[in-house]
């Protein structure tokens, strides 16, 4: 009886878990971007100061997911490594 009893928790632990785990996945992927319009401008300069694409630079001005946000910085920070290791 206490096996069963035992059993039943883990299956509803990992329910709960995986329910939570989706659900912060979800908000990763689609959330709203919650960055005033001077952010919005302030990320669009820098972008092209940095990669001097007219293009990457007006992608900031538009809303953006906190995934790709995530895939920006890390796209930043590869080409600060990048160039730190030429020098």
């Amino acid at each position: 009886m206490a096996t069963t009893a035992n059993s039943s928790s883990r299956v509803l632990l990992t329910l709960a878990l995986v329910i939570i785990i989706a659900v912060g996945v979800f908000y990763f992927i689609n959330g709203k971007d919650h960055r005033t319009t001077g952010d919005k401008v302030g990320d669009a300069i820098n972008t092209f100061s940095d990669t001097k694409s007219l293009g990457k630079a007006t992608d900031q001005l538009g809303d953006r997911t906190p995934a790709q946000q995530t895939g920006d910085a890390l796209e930043r920070k590869g080409d600060e490594i990048k160039n730190d290791l030429k020098q």
